[in-house]
């Protein structure tokens, strides 16, 4: 048997070498030096080009990367200049980094880093995917809806609002007193009906001995106007503006939209399947939950956009409801109400995005546009204001 010439003699173990790169900084300039980390028993030692450095284990700072496969630096007080980078990953797998505590600690934090962060990630991903599941879900409820109340006649939408009127005397203090402006507000409404609509349903307003600017709807016909309103308006055009928000509302049957889309997809799937008596007999119940009820801002930007269409139709000046949430915000500015009002305001009031709906059209508007002259409307004497004041258009 051949035996090597060192017989009796341990043979000499050559020390992992990996490819890897020095970069030393000089001021502003940094000069890269290409070569090969070795890793022995007391130290990482670079050689490249003519430069031999040797870097001990004790005081050596790792520099990892994301990735398993990431390169992997390396510096070391006793060098500042430098900055040395292994391009393989698998350096990391040599006994010393295990062996050695300091190394073994950074490791290990960098990979509870790394799972943290993973985690953040997972749930970010996670959430991101219910918003998008959600929006789509809503999304398509939404578009489902119409095709449901579709099988609903609109005798349905006047019977709940048969319901409601009582309930509404309950809530509020109607008044008849005021026959005038009770007649030319239904005058001015019916003038904003449509015509496809003016034999469907049977518009008619009310009024409320109320001073907050409120109005509201309610299924079927019935509009439901505050004094509050007439007296913070400053000129017919912008009454009618309110009573076409309203109208909308009524025509494009908003409420009960709403409360179909409020029961979620499994009531949005029993319509879609022509459960007809289901979806009827959700309708029915809770009626007062539909006095004063506030909408989502994809329906109120609807009800101003039809709003817009209908003043245009009756030959009536569109910007007027523009007009009047101007007067609306700087009231509530002067006056920084609070409570209900505030919370009303804030979703259903005069907000940027309705601004902005409204300016849009008006930036459109033919400016040679010819509107009929409105009559003033007769306004009741003020009242003192209630703590339960709202908006709802």
């Amino acid at each position: 048997m051949i035996v090597p010439e060192a017989c009796g003699s341990k043979m000499a173990r050559k020390d992992p070498k990996f490819p890897a790169r020095g970069v030393r900084k000089d001021g502003d300039e940094e000069n890269a030096v290409s070569g090969s980390l070795f890793v022995t028993e007391h130290h990482l030692r670079f050689e490249g080009g003519s430069e031999k450095i040797e870097l001990t284990w004790p005081e050596l700072v790792l520099e990892l990367t994301k990735g398993k496969q990431g390169p992997v630096g390396f510096m070391h007080p006793d060098h500042p200049d430098w900055r040395f980078t292994a391009y393989e990953h698998r350096i990391l797998k040599e006994p010393v980094f295990r062996g050695r505590t300091n190394l073994r600690r950074q490791i290990e934090d960098f990979k509870r880093e790394q799972e943290g962060i993973g985690k953040v990630i997972a749930t970010m991903c996670f959430v991101a995917t219910f918003l998008v599941i959600s929006f789509v879900a809503g999304y398509l409820i939404e578009q489902s809806i119409p095709k449901i109340l579709g099988n609903i006649p609109t005798s349905k939408d006047v019977e709940i609002g048969t319901e409601i009127q009582p309930l509404v005397q309950e809530r509020y203090t109607l008044t008849t007193s005021h026959t005038n402006t009770l007649r030319e507000l239904n005058d001015l409404a019916q003038s904003l009906v449509p015509l496809k609509y003016r034999d469907v349903y049977d518009i008619k307003v009310h009024l409320i001995e109320d001073p907050a600017p409120n109005a509201f709807a309610v299924p079927g016909g019935n509009i439901y106007v505050c004094t509050g309103v007439l007296h913070l308006t400053e000129q017919p055009e912008q009454v009618a503006g309110i009573l076409a928000h309203e109208i909308a509302h009524i025509t494009q049957r908003h409420a009960l939209r709403a409360k179909i889309a409020q029961q979620g997809p499994n009531m949005v799937m029993q319509g879609l399947l022509g459960n007809r008596n289901g979806v009827v007999e959700v309708l029915s119940t809770s009626p007062k939950l539909l006095i004063a009820q506030t909408f989502s801002s994809t329906y109120e930007r609807e009800a101003d956009e039809l709003a817009w269409e209908y003043m245009l139709e009756a030959k009536i000046d569109p910007t007027g409801l523009a007009k009047f949430l101007v007067n609306l915000r700087e009231k509530l500015a002067y006056e920084k109400v609070g409570g209900d009002v505030a919370h009303a305001f804030s979703s259903h009031g005069p907000t940027r995005e309705r601004f902005s709906t409204l300016d849009r059209k008006a930036a459109y508007l033919d400016a040679k546009a010819e509107f009929r002259t409105l009559t003033p409307l007769t306004v009741p004497a003020k009242q003192q204001a209630t703590d339960s004041d709202r908006l709802d258009f």
